[in-house]
């Protein structure tokens, strides 16, 4: 087999027979077999390894493999998962289709079968590691968007700016660009082009959030505010990726965002922006205060990069 398609298998099985086997038929078809003998040992496994592909059986002591497969897709959306079933067990292998496990083998194992399936995945993963190296052959990258103010987008707009970005940072990272873009664009969103101040927003969130939320609707709605958008811009070059998010209101004080953490943060009504300063390298209010300029690097040690 070609070098480049080797993948990491991890093989979860509590029979040790299973497991030799399985261990074998994935070594000779030129991948690197590791080992887990429940769901919980192989959530460990999985999270100090990162593998290519899982083949576990469902029926396990402790953690079986439904809550493994939960497990790894609260971490990973990208692994492929293969679940191995029993006679009988038809119902937990579509219970597993569901918690999007990506295929299921009927045990006893057919190795003409699996090899099959090791043979497609590992073309699969070799297509998205090309895929992923083309991505970082582009070295400047430009998004422009206007948004409405409706807070029900921003998650969808955070996740398609960090598409852009997924190659370039480590899993940790990219949440905390995903928490600081979040608390920016929402930030421009309800304080500044719809005006609505830290004690109204308290007040009406201690009635309910159902509250809160009819009172972002009805102010989107109102000819002062209705024409307002939040304006983002996404840029990478240099080694850098630097986001801008302008809004269209009156603007702020800078300086009044707290510079540390303090006794009564929960209650300080720049919480969100100090929050969002920790996420980048760089945070830079612009203008009178309605445009956010965040910056975050590249790293060469990051072996995404």
């Amino acid at each position: 087999m070609d070098r480049g398609l080797e993948m990491k298998v991890l093989i979860v099985d509590d029979d040790p027979g299973v497991g030799l086997l399985l261990d074998t038929l994935v070594r000779d078809s030129g991948h690197e077999p590791l080992r887990a003998t429940d769901g919980e040992e192989g959530f460990r496994v999985f999270r100090a390894e990162s593998p290519d592909l899982v083949l576990s059986d469902i029926s396990m002591p402790r953690h079986d493999g439904l809550h493994l497969l939960e497990q790894v897709r609260s971490v990973d959306s990208e692994a492929v998962f293969v679940v191995m079933t029993g006679i009988g067990s038809e119902q937990l292998a579509t219970r597993a289709l569901e918690l999007r496990a990506n295929n299921y083998l009927r045990k006893p194992v057919e190795l003409k079968v699996l090899r099959g399936l090791l043979d497609k995945y590992a073309r699969l993963q070799e297509r998205r590691r090309i895929s992923e190296e083309v991505k970082r052959l582009a070295v400047e990258k430009e998004i422009r968007i206007e948004l409405p103010n409706r807070l029900e987008l921003i998650p969808e707009v955070v996740s398609l700016l960090l598409s852009e970005v997924a190659h370039l940072f480590r899993r940790e990272e990219l949440l905390d660009l995903q928490l600081g873009l979040y608390e920016l664009i929402v930030n421009a969103v309800e304080h500044g082009n719809l005006g609505i101040g830290f004690e109204e927003k308290r007040s009406l969130l201690a009635v309910s959030p159902q509250e809160w939320t009819s009172s972002i609707e009805r102010r989107a709605k109102e000819e002062r505010y209705r024409t307002r958008k939040v304006r983002v811009g996404f840029r990478q070059e240099d080694g850098r990726c630097e986001w801008v998010i302008e809004d269209m209101g009156e603007g702020f004080d800078p300086e009044a965002v707290p510079a540390c953490f303090g006794e009564g943060i929960e209650e300080l009504s720049g919480r969100g922006i100090f929050l969002a300063q920790l996420q980048f390298d760089e945070l830079e209010f612009l203008d009178k205060g309605n445009r956010v300029r965040a910056v975050k690097y590249t790293s060469p040690a990051n072996p995404q990069a």
